[in-house]
This record gives C-alpha cells, sequence and structure tokens, in this order.
C-alpha cells in the first residue's frame, strides 16, 4: 500500500484491529493516532484525508462515525484524553469519572505542541462550540471546588466546635 508519509498514522484504519496488511499506515487503535508528520512540507487539510486524531478540528460525519466505532470497542482505562474531551464537546454532558482529566482534557498542550514547528498557523478550522464548552467545564470545576472547599471548612469548624463541648 502505497502511503504519504506526511499521513502516517493520522486516520484510522477502516479494518480496525483485524487489519490484514502488514505496512498499513493507518492507526489501529484511538492511542495510536499521530500528528502529520511536517519535517518536509505543511499539511493543513481536514475532511475526508484529514486527521482523526481530535485537536479541536471540525470532523466529517464519516470521521465522527469511524472514531465511534473505536471508541466503542475500547476499553474506557485506554481512552486517550482528546478522546474523552471529543465525547465530552459532543455531549455536552459533564461525566463525574472524569473529574481527574484536567478541564480542557489537555488539549491546549496538545495543541501547543502539534503547532511548535509548524511555520504557519493552526492546521486546523477549529469546531465552533469546542472552546466554548471547554470553558463551561472548567467553570463547574472551579464551582466544584469552591462547594468542596465549603464543605470542608464547615466541616473543620463542626469538629472544633465538638471539641469545645
Amino acid at each position: 500500500m502505497a502511503y504519504d508519509p506526511i499521513l502516517w498514522r493520522v486516520r484510522l484504519c477502516h479494518h480496525g484491529s483485524s487489519c490484514s496488511h502488514h505496512n498499513c499506515g493507518f492507526a489501529h487503535n484511538l492511542s495510536d493516532l499521530r500528528p502529520p508528520n511536517e519535517s518536509q512540507r505543511l499539511y493543513d487539510r481536514t475532511g475526508q484525508t484529514g486527521v482523526d486524531r481530535w485537536y479541536g478540528q471540525h470532523l466529517t460525519d464519516d470521521q465522527l462515525d469511524t472514531i465511534q466505532s473505536y471508541y466503542q470497542r475500547t476499553p474506557e482505562r485506554f481512552l486517550p484524553a482528546w478522546s474523552r474531551a471529543l465525547r465530552y464537546c459532543i455531549s455536552g454532558k459533564h461525566d463525574v469519572k472524569e473529574r481527574h482529566q484536567s478541564w480542557d482534557y489537555g488539549l491546549s498542550m496538545d495543541l501547543e505542541l502539534l503547532c511548535l514547528h509548524r511555520k504557519s498557523r493552526l492546521p486546523f478550522r477549529f469546531h465552533e462550540q469546542t472552546w466554548e464548552r471547554l470553558e463551561v467545564r472548567k467553570q463547574m470545576f472551579r464551582e466544584e471546588h469552591i462547594k468542596e472547599v465549603r464543605q470542608d471548612m464547615d466541616l473543620e469548624w463542626s469538629v472544633n466546635n465538638m471539641q469545645r463541648l
């Protein structure tokens, strides 16, 4: 199979883990997805020949379907943070099991690393609601933290009063 080296493992294989191609240039699980290798030239495409690893960019319906099929057969503990961020941004539902993830699921760091060696701007057009939804998550984290601090303070106050009696 002939493939462009710049696109090595930036898309998911449609054959999945049952792929029998010896030198398949596609990723066979979500954590194998990589950014385009831009050491020789810039890669500015999205869409059908685009990047499946999510950085907050717009994805086609075909890409979303493929990612979803991989997502469903990947054990929860092996799901990369970016795929959890995508799930949150699509559903808009806060999952308490995700509290150990940073408010942006590490997407800011991912973008910084992606752009570190680029000569031009970001290679993607961002999905309109990505950062707005992540900001909502950030605010939710702040409110939960304030609530926890208040509960700790109330507990400490109760303990101190009990000791006085």
